[in-house]
């Protein structure tokens, strides 16, 4: 479901209940295309500016509730010559809009993040990276049915004050992340690499700023914890495969991706708009769905797209509604490979 908790709206909620629903952030099946959602440090290891744009549909069917996640990133490297490769780090900025329960409940955020390259050796490197901004929230009160508007007698009454003048409609909290990324270049030589290693962890909404919605109430944002790791392999000329896992925990719950990139390179990355190589994928989310995924890219850019098929117990009543996403990825030419990369071409 890729959604930590869902609760199926019937007419008859409640604002905590709807909200608790919608708590927990969204994750993305390409993660590693939307890097300052999964890591700040990440960026570290551009090599050149880039621009991302990322967006999610989940459950567009019979369920009553579809979730729109959107999301771009501008990376910008720092380039220093004392460091490993000439690049001292990166700055970004980041922005998401996520629609839930069909727009009746919306967050939205803009991040500042900032990221460091610590050179621990000729083969690995530790970037450290930090992220600031605000997250806003609202919510649509009159999109609900709640208790107090039903008669015992008729059910349901539209015309009854339903008293929830206490609900604040939006909000705005400041948001604090922070994340650490380790990489390790058997060869050293990214053109000679036979073998690349990465593992990393962040951990967003540091503050836990207070989100709940209800005049003097109290709920602490809770923190999101992600772990990512995994191999980037050459086992020919023009094919790479690429294993990797990603952990996330938010509140008591935990999901988990285990899967594989591989890609192959066809044609040499030149200064044109060819493209050059393509890219396959295949993901199993732990007791949830089957993710498949597929893509393109050049020079200039990628493009990419992936299909979540659902294989938990709501396909038995979501009628195929089940997720897919698209991602595109603009860059400069790199005048220079460095030897440690991101997790994708």
């Amino acid at each position: 479901m890729t959604r930590f908790a869902f609760v199926k709206i019937s007419t008859i909620t409640l604002c905590c209940v709807v909200m608790s629903a919608v708590a927990q952030d969204p994750v993305f099946s390409q993660f590693y295309t939307s890097g300052l959602y999964l890591n700040p440090s990440i960026m570290a290891l551009e090599e050149t500016t880039s621009l991302s744009l990322h967006t999610r549909t989940q459950w567009r069917g019979d369920l009553g509730a579809n979730f729109q996640t959107n999301q771009a990133s501008l990376i910008i490297p720092i380039p220093r010559k004392e460091v490993i490769d000439g690049f001292g780090g990166g700055v970004g900025l980041t922005a998401y809009q996520d629609k839930a329960l069909n727009g009746s409940v919306q967050s939205g955020g803009i991040n500042l993040s900032i990221s460091k390259n610590v050179k621990l050796s000729q083969k690995s490197q530790l970037t450290l990276g930090v992220q600031g901004g605000i997250i806003q929230k609202s919510i649509e009160s009159a999109s609900f049915r709640w208790t107090s508007q039903y008669n015992p007698f008729i059910g349901y009454d539209a015309n009854i004050d339903p008293g929830v003048d206490n609900i604040n409609a939006q909000i705005t909290i400041p948001d604090m992340s922070a994340g650490v990324l380790y990489f390790y270049n058997y060869n050293e030589d990214f053109n000679d690499a036979k073998m690349d290693g990465y593992i990393g962890a962040s951990v967003y909404h540091l503050n836990q700023a207070n989100q709940a919605m209800v005049d003097g109430e109290k709920s602490a944002l809770p923190m999101l914890y992600k772990v990512h790791g995994g191999l980037d392999l050459k086992v020919a000329e023009t094919i790479n495969v690429s294993p990797n896992v990603l952990a996330v925990m938010q509140n008591s719950f935990t999901q988990i991706n285990v899967g594989t990139y591989v890609t192959y390179m066809f044609a040499p990355l030149v200064e044109r708009w060819n493209p050059a190589y393509v890219l396959l994928g295949g993901w199993y989310r732990l007791n949830d769905s089957y993710i498949f995924s597929t893509g393109i890219g050049g020079t200039y850019y990628s493009l990419s797209f992936s299909y979540d098929l659902n294989a938990s117990s709501l396909s038995d009543f979501s009628s195929g509604a089940n997720a897919y996403e698209i991602s595109l990825k603009l860059k400069k030419p790199a005048k220079k490979m460095r030897s440690f990369h991101t997790p994708r071409v």
